[in-house]
C-alpha cells in the first residue's frame, strides 16, 4: 500500500513537473513569434522608408542636373564656377544607385540576424557570421523629410554622456539631437550652417565641421550656442573631425589633402599627411594615434602619431570608388562602411579581415 502510494505521488510530481515545462515552453515560443512579427513589420517599414528615400534622391538629382545646364548656358565671365564645383560634388555624392547604398543592406542583414536568433533559439547561422554575436542591440531612427526627427543626408553622429545621439542634417543645414530613446529631442544651428558634415562631442562641447563653408563651429553642449568658428579661407570641403583627450580638434580637410589640428578654441595649430593624402574623408583619434580614411583611388586608412610622423597604413580597400567612412568598436575592430564597393567591413587593428558584410 505505501509503494502504491509513492509511485502515485511520485507520478503526480512528474505530472506537475512536465505541465510546468510545457508552459514555460509555450510562453518562450510565443514571446518569440511576437518578438519576430514586430521585427517584420519594422523591416517593411524601413524598406518603404527607402523607397521614398530614393524619390526624393532622384528628384534632387534632376533639380541639380538642371542648375547645371542653367550655369552652363551662362557667359563665362558671369559663370558662378564655385557654385558649379559644388554642384557637381553634391551629384557625384548622390549619383549612386541604391544598390551600391551600404546601410540598407546592413539594416537587412541585421533584421535577418535577430530574425534567425529568434527562430534558432539563439543559434545563429545567418550570413552576417560570427561578428553577429557581439552586435548587442541594434534600433533605426529617423525618417526622410524636413520637419522635426526628420533627416536629409544625415552624415555624422556623435553621442554624448546622456547617450543623446546628436546627427549633421546635411541637406536640412541643421544638428538635430535624439534622446537615449531615439527620440527627437531638440535642433540647432540653423542660423549659422549650411552643410554640416563631421560632428564630435568633448566634455562640455559640441564641434562640427562644414563642408560648404568651409568652416569649423564650437557650441555649448547644454545650450547650443555658438562660441566661435574657424577656418574661412584656410579649410576646403573639411569633412571628419575627432577630439583628442587633450582637447585638439582633428579635422580631415578635403580638398587641401591634409588633416589640419586645431587648439580647443580653434586656433589652427599643425597639419599632418601632407604629400600623403589625397582627399581624407575622415578621421578618428585612439590611443593618442590619428587614423585617416583616404579616399584616393586605393582607399586606404593611414596611422600618424599626433605629431604628424606618419607611422603606416593598415588598410587598403581595393574595389572602393567613394566615400568611405569607419569607427571603431569595444572588440578592437575597425568598421568601415565603404560607399562604392557597397560594403561594412570590419578590420582588425593590425589590417586584417575579420568580416565583410555586402
Amino acid at each position: 500500500m505505501a509503494t502504491e502510494y509513492t509511485e502515485h505521488k511520485s507520478t503526480d510530481h512528474f505530472l506537475r513537473l512536465e505541465q510546468l515545462i510545457y508552459g514555460t515552453f509555450d510562453k518562450i515560443i510565443k514571446t518569440a513569434t511576437d518578438r519576430r512579427n514586430e521585427l517584420l513589420e519594422q523591416l517593411e517599414e524601413f524598406k518603404t522608408t527607402f523607397q521614398r528615400m530614393e524619390v526624393a534622391r532622384q528628384k534632387r538629382l534632376k533639380e541639380l542636373e538642371d542648375n547645371l545646364q542653367l550655369i552652363s548656358k551662362a557667359n563665362y565671365r558671369t559663370r558662378d564656377a564655385v557654385r558649379e564645383k559644388r554642384i557637381i560634388e553634391e551629384k557625384q555624392e548622390l549619383s549612386a544607385s541604391p544598390s551600391q547604398c551600404p546601410i540598407p543592406v546592413l539594416v537587412t542583414e541585421h533584421f535577418q540576424s535577430l530574425l534567425q536568433q529568434i527562430e534558432g533559439f539563439g543559434h545563429v547561422q545567418g550570413t552576417a557570421g560570427p561578428y553577429v554575436n557581439k552586435v548587442k542591440h541594434f534600433s533605426l531612427f529617423g525618417k526622410r523629410g524636413a520637419g522635426k526627427g526628420e533627416l536629409n543626408d544625415p552624415k555624422g553622429l556623435a553621442i554624448d554622456g546622456d547617450n543623446r545621439v546628436y546627427v549633421a542634417d546635411f541637406l536640412n543645414q541643421r544638428i538635430q539631437v535624439f534622446s537615449q530613446d531615439r527620440i527627437f529631442f531638440s535642433e540647432f544651428g540653423s542660423k549659422v550652417l549650411f552643410r554640416p558634415f563631421g560632428i564630435a562631442v568633448f566634455e562640455k562641447f559640441i564641434f562640427v565641421s562644414d563642408r560648404q563653408l568651409g568652416v569649423v563651429f564650437k557650441f555649448v553642449l547644454s545650450s547650443y550656442k555658438l562660441i566661435c568658428k574657424s577656418g574661412k579661407g584656410k579649410l576646403d570641403s573639411p569633412s571628419g573631425l575627432a577630439v583628442a583627450r587633450d582637447g585638439e580638434v582633428f579635422v580631415a580637410d578635403r580638398c587641401n589633402n591634409r588633416v589640419v589640428v586645431l587648439s580647443s578654441e580653434l586656433k589652427i595649430l599643425r597639419e599632418l599627411g601632407q604629400n600623403r593624402l589625397d582627399y581624407p574623408q575622415d578621421v578618428k583619434v585612439n590611443n593618442n594615434k590619428i587614423f585617416v580614411a583616404d579616399n584616393s583611388k586605393h582607399k586606404n586608412i593611414h596611422i600618424f602619431s599626433k605629431t604628424g610622423e606618419f607611422l603606416k597604413s593598415i588598410i587598403k580597400l581595393e574595389n572602393g570608388n567613394r566615400d568611405i567612412h569607419f569607427t571603431f568598436d569595444s572588440y578592437d575592430s575597425i568598421l568601415i562602411s565603404d560607399f562604392g564597393a557597397s560594403s561594412i567591413q570590419i578590420f582588425s587593428f593590425d589590417g586584417r579581415l575579420v568580416h565583410r558584410i555586402e
